[in-house]
């Protein structure tokens, strides 16, 4: 008699997508960042195989807000075949259709960054928040997440009416008396 073993792993496929913002060319990323209408923005996107099997393809694509422009070129990425360095795209797709990044094993990961200017016609007055989407989509599914972008527009004030007398006519009144002469006479009244 003899026994087999066998040993079963299920694969389980999974990934995260992480979307953070920054002003262009600091150093601090995060979910937030407070700017003002002059400003360009940074967003970074990373996806990451937390999985057990490969995902291939990956693409990334981005939807910018109302408010958002993309600038255009300036949409790069990151992962092990670049050794951790930033390779242009080469186009404009994050924000259209999507870019593929390639597949990934268990662990593997990339990044893209790219950077959008405010639209200051775009605002209104007073606290502006953009809601900036990404997603990662794969052959077993598609994730979002967001990154938000807070502007404080100020306006100037509605100015005030301003009332104007162009001309301004004198008209010399004279006094004049008048004088009513008024006679009543009543006869035979009786009253009841």
């Amino acid at each position: 008699s003899g026994f087999i073993t066998y040993r079963i792993v299920v694969d389980q496929p999974n990934f995260e997508l992480y979307k953070q913002v920054r002003k262009a060319d600091t150093g601090t990323w995060g979910e937030n960042v407070n700017v003002t209408a002059k400003d360009e923005v940074e967003f970074r996107i990373e996806y990451r195989n937390t999985g057990t099997v490969k995902q291939e393809p990956v693409t990334i694509n981005d939807k910018l807000p109302a408010g958002l422009t993309y600038v255009a070129g300036s949409s790069v990425f990151a992962n092990s075949t670049t050794g951790g360095q930033w390779k242009a795209v080469g186009h404009d797709d994050v924000i259209k259709n999507g870019i593929n990044v390639g597949g990934y094993l268990p662990k593997g990961n990339v990044f893209v960054k790219f950077k959008a200017k405010i639209d200051e016609k775009a605002l209104k007055c007073g606290k502006n928040e953009l809601v900036n989407n990404a997603f990662a989509n794969t052959n077993n599914g598609t994730k979002r997440d967001t990154a938000t972008v807070t502007i404080n527009k100020e306006c100037a004030p509605e100015p005030e009416a301003i009332v104007t007398c162009d001309a301004l006519t004198a008209t010399k009144l004279e006094r004049t008396k008048f004088k009513f002469d008024t006679k009543y006479t009543i006869e035979n009244a009786t009253l009841k």
